[in-house]
């Protein structure tokens, strides 16, 4: 069994621990990638402009969001979105 103080273990147990963010590093585009990559990307439409909808919540004064109105906002009126899909909005937020 391979140790836990193993360096290389350690490494990659921090990379797949890359999959959630605060609210502070809402700026860091890299993480909201990587968030995204992980959660969403296999789950949604490629041309959707996901990166706009976190910054446009992260400076709304309030922190309350509903989010299948605002998703319609990313999508349009028409799309439906699937249960699998909202699950990884719900997990990437």
């Amino acid at each position: 069994m391979f140790g836990i103080n193993n360096l290389h273990v350690q490494k990659l147990i921090s990379e797949l621990q890359a999959t959630s963010c605060m609210l502070e590093e809402w700026n860091d585009e890299a993480v909201l990638q990587q968030v995204f990559q992980y959660h969403l990307k296999k789950q949604t439409r490629s041309d959707i402009n996901w990166i706009e909808f976190i910054q446009n919540w992260r400076d709304k004064e309030s922190e309350i969001i509903e989010l299948q109105t605002s998703l319609v906002q990313v999508y349009g009126p028409k799309y439906k979105i699937s249960p699998r899909e909202l699950r990884g909005w719900k997990s990437m937020l």
